[in-house]
């Protein structure tokens, strides 16, 4: 089954060469997650308000930290570009970084338009699948919803991989449209279908796990830190993958 030998192939990218993988991230995904606990320390999982309620008083005296918040946010996706562009150039070209990865600004640039366009093309997916769970929760209950989740996210898992299988062009600097990307891509649909299934299935159960590891904050940091960087990078790490199979034409060791 090529959607599996394609998410395998992306886990050994990462694992068989975890060295290179912390180089590329290891100072910039610390250095977010840090800041984010100096500056949100109010509403961190230890913090006075982080349960709801507490967030609710918070907002309502004006005294939620917005502008830590923006900042918090900003760095994260700042940071997660630049590691994203990184690990391409190192897997694409065996760009070795250092300590930090090349900050190549034009790059990380087009790299967040080129994912904010596919994101817009994907709204209104989400609009329709939001409202059809929403539905079935309301008339079947949670057991329902959450297998109608799971089931709907498959097409949309489809569709943006297909058309962020372009991304890591935008990384190396190659013009390498979605539509050449998503022309690349059709002849091959049951490797997606298999490849969407398998992330969308282990996307719910990560998200289960972390909802059950939350009601012991220190477990919960802990899966929330380890997990939250395997999924970054493997999720470049099939992106890398798609690139080089569909448009570079690699084959899948």
């Amino acid at each position: 089954m090529k959607g599996w030998q394609i998410f395998m192939h992306s886990l050994r990218q990462v694992f068989n060469n975890l060295e290179g993988a912390l180089r590329v991230s290891a100072v910039l995904y610390v250095g977010q997650a840090v800041l984010g606990l100096l500056l949100l320390q109010t509403v961190s999982p230890w913090g006075e308000s982080a349960n709801p309620d507490g967030m609710r008083t918070m907002m309502m005296a004006g005294d939620f930290p917005w502008a830590s918040l923006i900042v918090v946010v900003l760095v994260a996706v700042i940071c997660n570009l630049w590691i994203a562009v990184g690990w391409h150039r190192y897997v694409l070209t065996n760009e070795k970084p250092a300590l930090l990865p090349a900050l190549l600004g034009d790059r990380m640039w087009a790299y967040f338009l080129r994912g904010l366009m596919i994101g817009l093309i994907l709204i209104p997916v989400f609009i329709v699948v939001g409202l059809v769970v929403g539905f079935l929760a309301a008339a079947g209950g949670p057991p329902l919803a959450a297998i109608a989740a799971v089931a709907l996210a498959v097409p949309v898992w489809i569709t943006g991989l297909r058309m962020s299988a372009s991304l890591p062009g935008v990384a190396l600097g190659v013009e390498t449209g979605i539509g050449q990307a998503w022309n690349a891509t059709k002849e091959d649909m049951g490797a997606f279908v298999a490849l969407a299934v398998i992330l969308a299935v282990l996307s719910f159960a990560v998200a289960l796990v972390g909802t059950l590891a939350f009601q012991a904050i220190g477990l919960g940091l802990v899966w929330d830190f380890v997990f939250g960087w395997v999924q970054l990078m493997v999720g470049v790490s099939i992106l890398t993958t798609l690139y080089g199979h569909y448009i570079e034409k690699r084959p899948l060791m």
